[in-house]
């Protein structure tokens, strides 16, 4: 598919809007006039990032910007990656035309209007999120991972868990009481029952020690033990 084969639609969508369209005005693909108000339309076969960054440049000439593209298969429309692509559309203040092909003709419709995003709201909508990386951060013992690291990280709930393994490890079996007042974690029971890593198996009821599994893997963790351990002294 050529740039070329998305110009009509969109010039037939914007003159049934009653606005005058122009192609091509001093490098931008799309020009469309309606009394004072000018749009400018950017056409590509993809949302790439080239195509955003030609459309924000855009913006400093005409405050209405949008970008055109073919309609997307079904599958890639509503995956996360587009949705994301859409997010960063809203984010940028920019308008979105898909253009479909069918076998007797070819046409135009606006999926995303480019309008002011009050970044006030979006942060308010996401406080949830917000107070679950805060409290992950407070809950760490440093930095003990690597930026960009796939796999087992080391977060906040696996120090706890390490820090009722190290206990476990010093005396072979504990009660959840005695883990408890030992780590000061209110939820450590829940920690040994719901057994996430497979580090703790039950001796008794009440009554935990480790896994033949857990002895062998918190031995890697030992750095980081030590220093969750130094806080408490």
């Amino acid at each position: 598919m050529k740039e070329t084969e998305l110009y009509q639609p969109v010039k037939d969508l914007f003159e049934g809007m009653g606005y005058e369209v122009y192609s091509e005005v001093d490098d931008m693909d799309v020009v469309a006039v309606k009394d004072d108000r000018k749009i400018v339309i950017e056409l590509k076969t993809s949302l790439s990032m080239k195509l955003l960054i030609q459309a924000v440049k855009r913006q400093k000439i005409y405050e209405d910007v949008y970008v055109a593209v073919p309609f997307p298969k079904f599958k890639k429309r509503f995956s996360k990656d587009f949705k994301d692509k859409e997010y960063l559309l809203r984010r940028l203040e920019l308008g979105l035309i898909f253009v479909s092909f069918n076998e007797k003709n070819a046409y135009a419709q606006i999926a995303l209007e480019p309008k002011p995003f009050n970044l006030q709201i979006s942060r308010t909508r996401s406080k949830k999120k917000r107070t679950l990386v805060d409290r992950e951060l407070s809950n760490r013992h440093g930095d003990n991972n690597t930026g960009g690291t796939k796999g087992k990280l080391v977060t906040a709930y696996r120090e706890k868990a390490l820090e009722l393994a190290s206990y476990l490890r010093e005396t072979d079996e504990m009660t959840t009481g005695e883990l408890r007042e030992a780590s000061g974690n209110e939820k450590s029971t829940n920690i040994l029952y719901k057994n996430y890593y497979g580090w703790f198996e039950r001796a008794d009821k009440g009554v935990y020690r480790l896994s033949n599994k857990g002895r062998s893997e918190v031995e890697n963790y030992n750095h980081i033990i030590d220093k969750i351990r130094s806080k408490e002294d």
